[in-house]
């Protein structure tokens, strides 16, 4: 079967086209736009690489095309390769949500970059700290950022600089005493070699989670450090690395360096209690994005603890329901699943579970410490290689002995393990309250970093 890209392809035929196409015919597509790469306009582009890897496979062929792509089509400026770099991350990474896909793919525009500009070394004076934001929402990594910034000691200028404005979040940075601006520009390029020219004036600047752009930037200017609440891409031109795993003062993942500094999370749950017993019975649920959960692993899991279990509930929120296909595959009753839809304040309906049941890949990431502050039970596949959620927490508390670990008492291996496990949280009180207190122990023990803790680091390690 042959296909033919139109000039202007319609991405809304991808879904029906990946029905079509078997793994050997997607070979075939790759091999062909591989043969003709330089013959294929950027939105022709983007289109294979969606279509290729729409069904989760062909991530490796996909990074071929995108290597030679980047690196040998004489058409792309810096402006579209950059809106290639944040399309691709934004609807091909959010599939793969590993460590080994994320530095894979980032690595491409790493080396790219580093090979065509010159770093600039910056020895700025000012005391001024700016804070990079990609886009001015409250979500899990500003609100890490905000709370982070709260009660500082520190004289030094804070300002948070981000490519669009928002009032409510311009009106949270001024509550605080930050500084908010937006970087004003024709296009993505101008606005962050606008911001490159403020790391030539502020004594710190830091990149905020999101590595998109970020190879660009450190491409340019060497006073970048970069602040991950995710994974670990290796990007090389970064001052300095910082995210939080373990209770030493740095730690290495793929031999490059990172400073521990998790940050302090926003927790609205903190000195809530959760809903009454009568009303959390029986019923658990998943309060990530429908993406992290849209796996048959977890959906057999789902269905073998409402069929063991036949007054439970599942519950789970996100931007569209994943649920149909699941519950026809593994014989699930629709009425016991209950789709949330996206949630203003998911705290509240995490109030209201018995249990929280994590994923098997990424994990829930800090929403998870809005169930550990009211005392809801946790429980998570324990997976070689996968260290996130609640093992990563646990791994930062200094003092280990203060609660007990969690793989040994909410991790579990198999689907009949999970099953016992999950039957008597949903059903019994007493075991319920008594595992739920394990679970805020490790709450109460997790550091809570300040501004002026990172400010230390930065400045000592200069």
């Amino acid at each position: 079967m042959s296909l033919i890209i139109p000039e202007v392809p319609d991405f809304e035929l991808i879904p029906s086209l990946s029905e079509k196409f078997n793994s050997e015919q997607l070979t075939e597509i790759f091999e062909n736009s591989f043969l003709n790469i330089n013959n294929i306009n950027p939105r022709q582009f983007l289109f294979i690489c969606e279509l290729l890897t729409f069904n989760k496979t062909h991530f490796e062929e996909f990074l071929q095309l995108l290597a030679i792509y980047i690196n040998g089509c004489d058409k792309l400026d810096t402006e579209i390769k950059l809106q290639i770099e944040n399309y691709l991350a934004s609807k091909i990474l959010k599939k793969f949500e590993t460590q080994r896909h994320y530095s894979d793919y980032f690595q491409i525009f790493d080396q790219h970059y580093k090979n065509i500009n010159t770093q600039e070394i910056q020895n700025p004076s000012e005391n001024i700290v700016i804070f990079f934001v990609h886009h001015p929402v409250l979500l899990a990594h500003t609100n890490t950022l905000l709370k982070t910034l709260e009660n500082r000691k520190s004289e030094t200028k804070v300002v948070i600089a981000s490519l669009e404005f928002s009032q409510s979040f311009a009106d949270a940075c001024k509550k605080i005493g930050c500084e908010f601006i937006r970087i004003e520009g024709k296009n993505l390029t101008e606005k962050l070699d606008k911001f490159i020219a403020l790391t030539k004036i502020a004594r710190h600047c830091i990149w905020l989670c999101v590595p998109q752009y970020l190879s660009y930037v450190s491409s340019l200017t060497d006073n970048i450090s970069w602040w991950s609440l995710k994974f670990y891409p290796k990007i090389t031109g970064v001052r300095h690395k910082l995210s939080g795993r373990g209770d030493d003062f740095s730690f290495n993942i793929d031999n490059e360096r990172w400073i521990n500094f998790g940050g302090s999370f926003d927790v609205k749950n903190d000195s809530h209690s959760a809903a009454p017993w009568a009303y959390r019975k029986n019923k658990f649920g998943a309060f990530c994005r429908e993406e992290l959960i849209n796996d048959a692993n977890y959906w057999q899991l789902v269905g073998a603890i409402l069929g063991s279990n036949p007054l439970s509930t599942f519950h789970y929120c996100g931007k569209k329901a994943i649920h149909e296909k699941w519950a026809s595959l593994y014989k699930i009753d629709l009425k016991r699943i209950v789709f949330l839809g996206w949630l203003k304040d998911p705290h509240l309906k995490i109030r209201e579970m018995a249990i929280i049941l994590d994923c098997y890949g990424m994990r829930h990431g800090s929403l998870l410490f809005e169930g550990m502050a009211c005392n809801i039970p946790i429980v998570y596949p324990q997976i070689a290689n996968n260290h996130n959620g609640l093992p990563l927490y646990y791994s930062q508390i200094k003092v280990k002995d203060s609660c007990e670990n969690p793989n040994n008492f909410a991790s579990f291996t198999t689907v009949d393990k999970a099953v016992a496990l999950t039957s008597n949280l949903l059903q019994n009180e007493s075991i319920n309250t008594e595992f739920g207190k394990k679970i805020n122990c490790i709450y109460n023990a997790y550091p809570k970093p300040s501004f002026d803790e990172l400010e230390t680091i930065l400045d000592s390690e200069c």
